[in-house]
C-alpha cells in the first residue's frame, strides 16, 4: 500500500506542467483532463510568447540581395493590417542555412523590431525594406532626367543660340567656351560617377551641364550641385514635358513622391 502510495503521488507530480518562461499563451493543444501520451516525441501542448512587445521577423532575401545586408542594418517594413504605417527594426542576424522557393536560392534574415503599441501580432506578413545607402539633405533629379538625349533639331537650336552668344559677348563666349571644355573632359571618362544634364537656363533656352551622380531610389537620383545647377532648375526628362529638380529637404513635392532621400529609401 506504502508503495502505491507513492507511485500516485509521483504520478500527481508528473501530471503537473510548469512553463519554462513567463509570457503570453498564443496556442494551446490540449484541454484539462485529456491524457498525454509521449512515445518517442515530445508532445507540443502550449506555444507561448514571451514578450510581445518586442517582435521577430523573419525575411526571405535572395542571393542576388544578399551581399548587400548585414548585422545592426536598419529595416522599413509595412503588413497589411496597416498599410499606411511603416515600421522600423533591426538586422539581428543571417542563417546560413537557405531554402530553394520556386528555383530561387533564399536566405533568411533574422529582424528584430519593436511592438510597443501592441499592433504587430504573431503570424502577420511583413513587406520589407532594407536600408542599403542613405543619404541627408541631397539635392534630387528625376532618374528620366538623366537618361534624356536631345534631338537632332533640339541640337541645332542649341549650338545656334551658343553661337549668336559668342557674337554678342565675346566676354560671355570666353567663359562658355571654358565650361564647355570643362564639362567635355569631365564627361571623357576621367571623373567617375558623371553624366550630362539637360535644362532651361534662365532664359528659358537649352543648356547643358556635367555633374556627379549619387544614390537612388529608383525615381530619383542625387547629384551634386555645382554654380549651374541648384535647386527649382527645370531638368528636362522629355520633348513634351519638363520635371523640375528639387531637394530633399523641406521639399513638399518630394515628400509627396516618396523619394526623400532624409528617409530611408527603399531597394528591393
Amino acid at each position: 500500500a506504502l508503495a502505491a502510495l507513492e507511485r500516485a503521488e509521483k504520478n500527481l507530480r508528473n501530471a503537473t506542467f510548469y512553463s519554462p518562461i513567463e509570457g503570453t499563451v498564443i496556442q494551446r493543444n490540449v484541454e484539462e483532463g485529456q491524457t498525454v501520451a509521449a512515445s518517442l516525441s515530445a508532445p507540443t501542448l502550449f506555444v507561448i510568447a514571451e514578450d510581445l512587445a518586442r517582435m521577430e521577423i523573419l525575411g526571405l532575401v535572395d542571393e542576388s540581395d544578399i551581399g548587400q545586408i548585414h548585422e545592426e542594418q536598419a529595416v522599413r517594413f509595412t503588413v497589411q493590417a496597416y498599410p499606411d504605417e511603416t515600421f522600423s527594426g533591426t538586422v539581428r542576424q543571417i542563417r546560413l542555412q537557405p531554402q530553394t522557393v520556386q528555383n530561387v536560392v533564399n536566405y533568411t534574415v533574422v529582424i528584430d523590431a519593436g511592438n510597443e503599441r501592441g499592433l504587430l501580432l504573431p503570424g502577420m506578413t511583413a513587406t520589407v525594406d532594407f536600408v542599403v545607402e542613405q543619404v541627408m539633405n541631397a539635392l534630387l533629379i528625376p532618374n528620366a532626367a538623366i537618361r534624356f538625349q536631345p534631338t537632332q533639331e533640339m541640337l541645332a537650336t542649341f549650338r545656334a543660340g551658343q553661337e549668336s552668344r559668342l557674337k554678342a559677348s565675346p566676354e560671355a563666349g570666353g567663359r562658355w567656351m571654358k565650361a564647355r571644355v570643362s564639362d567635355r573632359r569631365r564627361s571623357s571618362g576621367q571623373d567617375d560617377g558623371r553624366t550630362r544634364i539637360w535644362y532651361l537656363d534662365a532664359d528659358h533656352q537649352l543648356a547643358v551641364a556635367v555633374v556627379r551622380i549619387g544614390v537612388t531610389d529608383g525615381l530619383m537620383t542625387e547629384i551634386v550641385p555645382d554654380e549651374r545647377i541648384a535647386e527649382g532648375m527645370q531638368a528636362i526628362s522629355g520633348t513634351a514635358s519638363g520635371s523640375t529638380v528639387v531637394a530633399a529637404s523641406g521639399s513638399s513635392e518630394s515628400q509627396k513622391r516618396g523619394s526623400g532621400f532624409g528617409r530611408p529609401p527603399g531597394f528591393f
